[in-house]
């Protein structure tokens, strides 16, 4: 758990009209928080007499969430009718031979398809005050921080900039303690459900290396700090774990002493890239003390540590996205086999 104060949110700041001018974002854990906040969100614009867009994965989630505003007691065939309100599913026929992604993410391109084409075209017709759409802020290899600027950025392509009040939405699994602190840090509104309420994320004012413990000792990644040499200068609690050292013998050690196969050559290979793009994602299996084998997904950066240039090593297990992987590739093997034994005529 991240080191923060949390403060109830009133429902009348989170949804209606003091939303921040650059939006309000909201990390969610379940779908179902997600289609919640969405509800009240939308809501509220209604109520207000606003526009509103709400995005949906597809049909079946759009006709829940006509659902669940009919059940608030508003007019929503009137505002549909009347163009004040568009339900918009992003995955426009249900096709149940085609595996489509997690249902409750909403990713998309503004430039392609029809569902992007019927969302400009809604925000472009009739005249309005306010316009309130939710976005799914997504990592696609980038940081949060990142996506969250592009899609601000299309935002202010797409749309009169001064009269949308947007709802970004991200999955708390994508965000890392230390985007967190930068997100706060940056003047982003960030909300959460803890304890069955809407709350602030406030970080508590610390000295910058207070903070910077607080951070690597709170994260739920294995946090590694290293020189550029290699040697590990710092090491969280899950690190420790991960690995199976005690701090004390974490610090010391060489990088390529906690990978399966790495050798001083391809060290300096991944030091020199460093340097070159400032921050890497990459994978890799990590050797515990005892011999067994973890595979991570490893978000090197450049940072200054004790006025010296060194890395921030994040990592993060993904022994199930491994197994699953495995388990889709034996199945296809297991297909190609049948289909190379019974071959057609």
């Amino acid at each position: 758990m991240l080191n923060i104060q949390k403060r109830k949110v009133k429902s009348e700041f989170c949804f209606c009209s003091s939303i921040p001018a650059n939006g309000l974002a909201a990390v969610y854990k379940y779908p179902e928080e997600k289609m919640e906040l969405t509800a009240a969100y939308i809501k509220a614009g209604l109520e207000q007499n606003e526009r509103c867009i709400w995005l949906v994965p597809d049909l079946q989630s759009a006709e829940k969430a006509k659902n669940l505003l009919s059940n608030s007691d508003l007019d929503i065939e009137n505002r549909i009718e009347k163009s004040r309100l568009k339900i918009i599913p992003l995955k426009e026929k249900d096709d149940p031979s085609v595996k489509q992604p997690e249902t409750s993410r909403i990713y998309f391109d503004w430039k392609a398809g029809n569902p992007q084409k019927e969302i400009i075209k809604f925000i472009h017709a009739g005249n309005w005050r306010y316009l309130r759409i939710n976005l799914e802020v997504g990592a696609f290899g980038k940081s949060i921080t990142t996506s969250l600027k592009e899609l601000r950025c299309v935002l202010a392509e797409n749309m009169p900039e001064k009269k949308i009040r947007p709802l970004f939405m991200i999955k708390e699994e994508d965000l890392s303690a230390e985007e967190v602190f930068n997100l706060i840090e940056a003047g982003e509104k960030l909300v959460i459900k803890r304890e069955g309420k809407w709350k602030f994320l406030k970080i508590k004012q610390e000295s910058p290396d207070k903070k910077f413990k607080t951070l690597i000792e709170n994260s739920g990644d294995s946090i590694l700090i290293h020189d550029m040499n290699g040697k590990v200068l710092e090491a969280n609690h899950v690190a420790c774990e991960t690995f199976g050292y005690t701090r004390s013998k974490m610090i010391g050690k060489h990088i390529k002493d906690l990978r399966t196969s790495i050798h001083l050559i391809e060290f300096g290979q991944q030091i020199e890239k460093l340097k070159q793009t400032g921050y890497f994602t990459f994978e890799m299996d990590s050797l515990r003390r005892d011999g067994t084998v973890i595979p991570q997904e490893v978000n090197n950066r450049l940072i200054e540590y004790d006025g010296e240039t060194a890395v921030l090593s994040i990592g993060r297990d993904i022994s199930k996205r491994r197994q699953t992987e495995k388990a889709l590739r034996d199945s296809e093997r297991k297909y190609r086999m049948l289909f190379e034994e019974f071959p057609g005529e």
